[in-house]
């Protein structure tokens, strides 16, 4: 009777941990898709463009990408992630958003410099 009973419940500790195993799978996959779905509507954003109440194609503020950005190392960290996503060899690349971030970068990169840096040149 007891190897019974171990048995079934070995059983159904196997049936919860594929069940889990799965859940997980389903999780990422679920992250996966928004992550597509965010970059498609980013895209489409950038392909048609944001236009102000004139009608004029406003310019990129690429200061929202380095939003919580306090030290020149999370600048950096922030800056190459940002980089693998937007360059302009990826499908979703976009050449006005990356000269934005550039630029952003580069402002925030003089903000961040060590201050004995910028009295030495």
């Amino acid at each position: 009777m007891l190897k019974e009973q171990s048995a079934l419940f070995d059983q159904k500790l196997e049936i919860l941990k594929e069940a889990y195993i799965q859940l997980d799978k389903d999780k990422r996959k679920v992250e996966w898709e928004k992550l597509k779905l965010k970059a498609e509507q980013e895209h489409q954003e950038r392909s048609y463009g944001r236009y102000d109440d004139t009608g004029m194609r406003q310019e990129t503020d690429a200061s929202v990408f380095f939003k919580g950005v306090t030290n020149q190392l999370a600048l950096k960290k922030r800056y190459r992630d940002l980089i693998k996503i937007f360059h302009t060899d990826n499908l979703y690349g976009d050449k006005e958003t990356l000269q934005a971030i550039n630029r952003e970068y580069d402002r925030l990169q003089k903000r961040y410099d060590a201050p004995w840096r910028q009295n030495s040149g």
